[in-house]
């Protein structure tokens, strides 16, 4: 009986990582990259540089001390 626990667990465990994964790829649609894929630490703003953003129309705001591109 306990491999079979083990199993499902096992399964639901591996399930749930996959949706992590799922959830964080489309959070990096939705904020586009920098050039080179770098992210920069930020406390404000301002310290994120929107010349930077791959799209030239995103602009660049901090977000839990993370630069991120953003559609407008």
């Amino acid at each position: 009986m306990a491999p079979i626990i083990k199993f499902v667990y096992v399964m639901i465990l591996f399930l749930f990582l996959s949706l992590f994964h799922v959830v964080i790829s489309k959070k990096e649609e939705v904020t586009g990259f920098f050039y080179g894929g770098m992210r920069y630490s930020c406390f404000f703003h301002d310290d994120c540089p929107d010349n930077e953003c791959i799209n030239q129309d995103f602009v660049a705001k901090c977000i839990a001390n993370l630069c991120y591109c953003e559609a407008p």
